[in-house]
């Protein structure tokens, strides 16, 4: 009888695994870029907590080439005061599944089976939600959700069309967009938090973030339990990510100084914003929402998006323009029943940090563009710009990137 072997990830198995990757994440065939191989050896052997018991796994065929891989880095967790051994897992794949349709499962399931406590993943597609039902997984129907808020309609729309038609073809609408939305925008009034009595928002940074997740995260459950370094790490490799622009690190407080909340976001003008994370007291979670969307409003970015949390329901309730879609399934895992009985009915932090998010591997297409595309991109931008200068010269100055 055929037996396939399954066995830990090693380094030397980095450009293999960035060319599976590469083909099904990012539909490319083609030698993995030194950037990514650097990126996955961060994530998965370099990780400051890092554990090879409960690391990444590959699935061999006879002939001993990788055909399947799972990966999977630490996440110390507490819950109600006992700490937890946990692991964050994705970037699941297998080549050929229509020709090995039992290899994801083995992979699976020899993952669960590992020396933790708790396994979360929060990037299943939709195909895996009967797959992971069926091995034992809890479902968390609304961290499965992302919201959209809506700031400039018209080009919104156009971003749409742009994705499904190229870049060039939609170029001569955006003067037009940009016009259609500066009277929406206008009437909108997405006012600095400022202007609000009683609230004041700022940029901070990574120390002072660190501190105000700690605390925020203090009031779950099922809670992460990093050192400083570790929470530091993770910041630093998520300032990394290239596709959605800067990392923005804001504060918001009470004008008595008093700090009730903070948040991550990417932004860069004529794009969407994605939010990574947001530490908010429920109570002041609409306020840090309001700050959130004002300062993303005047970078000029199209929409925000973010994860869906029970505390930010509220507030999110409480704007117009927001849509709700599944973007990713989010599980957690856990062998111990009076464990997972805890964490359906307690106050769970996951997502974001707490997940794969602030990797690269989620969103960067790990690509230096060619010369035809970085020309084409310049001369698309330049065009656009004129057009819209002539139709909008007295446009607002964009905010910039925080130090």
């Amino acid at each position: 009888m055929e037996r396939s072997l399954i066995r830990p990830f090693e380094p030397s198995d980095l450009p293999e695994v960035a060319i599976m990757f590469l083909k099904a994440f990012r539909g490319r065939t083609a030698a993995a870029p030194t950037s990514l191989i650097e990126h996955m050896r961060d994530v998965y052997f370099g990780h400051p907590a890092y554990d090879r018991r409960m690391g990444s796994l590959v699935h061999l065929r006879l002939d001993g080439a990788i055909d399947g891989f799972i990966g999977a880095f630490p996440q110390p967790l507490m819950l109600s005061g006992r700490a937890l051994r946990g692991v964050v897992t994705g970037g699941f794949m297998v080549d050929d599944p229509a020709a090995n349709p039992i290899t994801g499962a083995r992979l699976v399931r020899r993952l669960l089976n590992g020396p933790q406590d708790v396994t979360i993943t929060d990037t299943a597609n939709r195909r895996s939600l009967d797959f992971q039902r069926v091995l034992g997984c809890e479902t968390l129907d609304l961290q499965s959700l992302q919201w959209t808020k809506i700031l400039e309609p018209a080009s919104y729309v156009l971003s749409l069309l742009d994705v499904r038609t190229g870049r060039l073809p939609m170029m001569p609408l955006r003067p037009l967009a940009r016009l259609l939305d500066r009277v929406r925008v206008e009437k909108a009034q997405y006012h600095p938090i400022q202007a609000r009595s009683g609230w004041r928002d700022a940029d901070i940074d990574v120390e002072s973030f660190a501190s105000i997740f700690e605390r925020f995260a203090g009031e779950f459950d099922l809670r992460p339990s990093w050192t400083r370094s570790e929470l530091l790490w993770l910041l630093d490799q998520a300032s990394r990510k290239t596709k959605f622009g800067s990392l923005f690190i804001r504060g918001v407080q009470r004008c008595t100084g008093e700090t009730v909340g903070a948040y991550l976001y990417f932004g860069r003008r004529r794009s969407e914003a994605m939010t990574l994370q947001i530490a908010a007291r429920p109570e002041a979670a609409e306020v840090v929402l309001e700050s959130l969307f004002a300062h993303a409003a005047a970078m000029g970015c199209t929409v925000v998006r973010g994860t869906a949390q029970p505390f930010l329901m509220p507030g999110l309730f409480r704007n117009d323009r927001i849509v709700f879609r599944h973007a990713s399934g989010t599980h957690l895992h856990a062998r111990d029943a009076d464990l997972l009985r805890i964490i359906r009915s307690g106050r769970v932090l996951v997502g974001g940090l707490v997940g794969e998010g602030w990797t690269r591997l989620v969103s960067d297409e790990f690509a230096e563009d060619g010369p035809k595309g970085k020309i084409g991109g310049k001369i698309a931008g330049k065009l656009a710009r004129a057009c819209e200068m002539a139709l909008w010269p007295s446009r607002r100055a964009p905010v910039k990137r925080p130090l």
